[in-house]
């Protein structure tokens, strides 16, 4: 992950592909820790200069962002802390890789 913005009715991640390799079959997962009660799915997209467009496939070097509205909106201040999963497949490779992270940050 490069960096993050969490505000009361979303988060953003942006992250990177640095492994000198095109990914494919990406998906990514997200659990919420604080507050439990609110869901989102999050969605990976390019960055405008980039078309904006959903990703599945990322290239070596490309950034993408992460966004992730919550189901319920929340009082700022609140502390939004949770677990972040990417999934993606390898050139060639048929079993898939997880890499984690952690979003914190107040509403």
């Amino acid at each position: 992950m490069v960096s993050q913005v969490v505000t009361p009715t979303e988060f953003d991640v942006e992250f990177r592909n640095g492994g000198g390799e095109t990914y494919t079959t990406m998906s990514v997962a997200f659990t919420f820790n604080s507050p439990s009660t609110i869901t989102c799915v999050p969605t990976p997209v390019l960055s405008a200069t980039q078309g904006g467009t959903a990703v599945t496939t990322m290239t070596s070097g490309q950034t993408a962002f992460i966004r992730c509205t919550y189901s319920a909106a929340q009082t700022a201040g609140t502390t939004i802390d949770g677990d972040l999963a990417i999934t993606y497949t390898r050139p060639g490779a048929t079993i898939p890789l997880t890499t984690t992270g952690t979003v914190t940050g107040k509403a």
